[in-house]
């Protein structure tokens, strides 16, 4: 069965109802996905979190959200409220950034992109699930669960373009986005 769905750009909107319109026009004109990019202006999971609201039935994802520019912990908190707030619908695309964005802009490492972003998918997957996650490796080091009662853990599909990301797309995401 073929899906299909719509890619929003939210730049140079100012106003939330009106974004908040659009997710509610592409459900009710028979989408099945509504996904957003995290670039400079609305948090992308605030803003689906707020959709999920106002919606019943549209799946609605990131695409993408950079790993680097949050912790993981904060992202699986993000990632469950917003699951909690569309009923399970979320789907988290994820991925390792770009080197002009992370570190020209951000001032944020963008070496080492394949096993920073392993690190990440170690700790997060299991803190989406629920559990106690206890890790020490080069770039992450906690000791954390997030303890959201009576939430599934989103889909996630992590942003690849190459082989050796693909791959790790594979062994540890539930999907690939070639973003």
């Amino acid at each position: 069965m073929m899906r299909i769905g719509l890619q929003f750009d939210t730049r140079g909107r100012a106003d939330v109802e009106s974004l908040l319109g659009d997710f509610e026009r592409a459900e009710d004109e028979g989408f099945d996905t509504v996904w957003i990019g995290q670039v400079f202006d609305h948090d992308v999971l605030t803003l689906l979190a707020m959709a999920g609201l106002r919606t019943q039935r549209i799946e609605l994802g990131t695409s993408v959200a950079p790993l680097p520019t949050r912790h993981p912990t904060v992202l699986a908190q993000q990632a469950l409220t917003t699951q909690l707030a569309s009923h399970d619908r979320l789907c988290l695309g994820v991925g390792c950034g770009h080197e002009a964005i992370l570190d020209r802009k951000l001032g944020l490492p963008s070496d080492h992109p394949l096993a920073r972003t392993r690190e990440v998918l170690d700790v997060l997957n299991p803190l989406l699930r629920g559990e106690y996650v206890k890790y020490a490796g080069e770039y992450q080091r906690m000791k954390v669960d997030i303890p959201i009662a009576g939430v599934r853990p989103p889909n996630v599909i992590l942003a690849a373009l190459g082989p050796r990301m693909i791959e790790l797309a594979g062994e540890k995401t539930d999907g690939v986005t070639l973003v």
